[in-house]
């Protein structure tokens, strides 16, 4: 709702708070500004204020409109620390003097990106709401100010919307490296996929019949269904599917900061600080974008995995004329399938799995595995998945110059990330057995044989 502007609010219009060069919180008061304010009269709320001065700012390129949005905007910045740091800085090991930098930079970092201060005056929209929220929701989307949170364990994504983007693989992956038994790792199996039908794939429809919202938590007759579905003998009690939930969200929480070098005592920010009205959550489209890309390389990974195993399977029987020869060749590839388990799954040795398996020595593992081309073979078959996937995943949200320019480059950029995490699982490898794997693509792999071992 409007507040009636008074002369503290209006104060805001015309005091512009700064840093000095020695990272000092400075007030400057700028009479023109005031004066400016003061001369038009009728103004009945703030977003009826700020509505005038978008449009002598935008349509009558008034200089002083623009000042006066900026004043507001300086003043919203500041509060908007001040109760982050009041909030969680003595748990993080953070000030509000150490955020006020990052957002009352007045120069820009380079030619194309101007400083937060004129990106959310210029992109400012009254109809859509008022500045208060505009400028807390695109403060707490830069990048700098999420990369400062994310350091210090603090997230801006709720437990719901981890959730939906979690596909099976990624969790299988995610508690193998927490050492989750094979039961704790089906039953949250369960848990997520009976989440996604009763909470996600509703949501999904709502927003595609138009419906956008924040993520609200889950009803309880959607966690009544949930329970249902994951122990329909037993369901277990609202508070404890709700918990497990939140638990579920926690793990998949700490396992993307820790990837992306933060701190993992984690917290979520949107759902404890509604600092602002509420508004429609649409998220920022580099958000999504990442988040479909981030599912979409998982895809291909999982398929690029299972499509070279089962080629290798092939490729043994392949030229086995005779019933010896074709009973030999079986044999060769139940052994490389067993070695592959127990290699990645098992973090057995190559000696040990020579002894296994009654192979003559380390060397016969190691040609029978042949991990080098293994690992090859997926990192390509991912790439020319991956690629083709990105590229039409881009056409939403790129123009169609910037696909044609980004076609040049996503071979080289996807290559990169690719190999990255073959060098991964290769570095993993060679650094000692008896310990779990815990690169993606060992992850992965263990996922694809245990689910080939559980169809069988």
């Amino acid at each position: 709702m409007s507040r009636v502007v008074n002369s503290s609010v209006s104060e805001r219009y015309w005091q512009r708070v700064r840093i000095d060069r020695l990272g000092r919180l400075q007030v400057e008061l700028r009479p023109d500004a005031q004066a400016y304010i003061a001369n038009w009269a009728g103004v009945a709320t703030d977003l009826d204020l700020q509505r005038w001065l978008v449009n002598q700012w935008h349509h009558s390129q008034q200089a002083l409109a623009g000042l006066c949005l900026e004043c507001f905007i300086s003043n919203q910045m500041r509060d908007f620390c001040g109760e982050l740091a009041q909030r969680f800085g003595k748990d993080h090991d953070f000030s509000r003097d150490e955020l006020l930098p990052l957002v009352l930079l007045e120069e820009a970092t380079n030619a194309e990106t101007p400083p937060l201060l004129q990106r959310i005056r210029d992109s400012f929209d009254p109809e859509r709401g008022n500045l208060s929220t505009w400028t807390v929701r695109v403060v707490k989307s830069d990048r700098l100010v999420r990369r400062f949170l994310l350091e210090r364990g603090i997230e801006q994504v709720t437990d719901w919307l981890i959730l939906n983007r979690t596909n099976p693989g990624r969790l299988e992956r995610v508690l193998r490296t927490l050492n989750a038994t094979a039961t704790e790792r089906q039953e949250a199996q369960r848990l997520l996929a009976a989440y996604h039908r009763c909470y996600r794939d509703p949501l999904v429809q709502q927003r595609a019949a138009g419906t956008r919202s924040r993520y609200p938590n889950p009803s309880d007759a959607q966690l009544l269904a949930i329970a249902q579905q994951t122990a329909p003998e037993r369901p277990p009690a609202l508070p404890q599917v709700l918990a497990a939930l939140q638990q579920l969200a926690q793990h998949l929480r700490a396992d993307r900061i820790r990837a992306r070098g933060g701190s993992v005592q984690t917290v979520q920010l949107s759902d404890t600080m509604p600092l602002a009205a509420p508004e429609p959550d649409n998220g920022s489209e580099s958000d999504h974008f990442l988040a479909a890309y981030r599912q979409q390389f998982d895809v291909c990974l999982d398929t690029a995995i299972a499509q070279t195993i089962e080629h290798r399977v092939t490729s043994f029987q392949q030229g086995k004329q005779t019933p010896k020869a074709r009973a030999k060749a079986q044999t060769k590839a139940e052994n490389f399938l067993v070695a592959l388990h127990a290699f990645h799954c098992q973090s057995a040795s190559m000696s040990d799995i020579a002894a296994q398996l009654g192979l003559r020595d380390q060397p016969s593992v190691s040609r029978l595995l042949d991990l080098k081309h293994l690992r090859a073979d997926i990192a390509r078959t991912t790439l020319s998945q991956l690629k083709q996937r990105v590229l039409a995943l881009a056409q939403a949200y790129v123009s169609p110059d910037g696909l044609r320019d980004l076609e040049a480059r996503v071979q080289t950029v996807l290559a990169e990330e690719v190999d990255a995490a073959i060098a991964n699982a290769q570095k993993e490898a060679s650094t000692g057995y008896n310990r779990a794997m815990t690169s993606c693509l060992a992850l992965a792999i263990c996922h694809y044989l245990d689910r080939r071992r559980s169809a069988q």
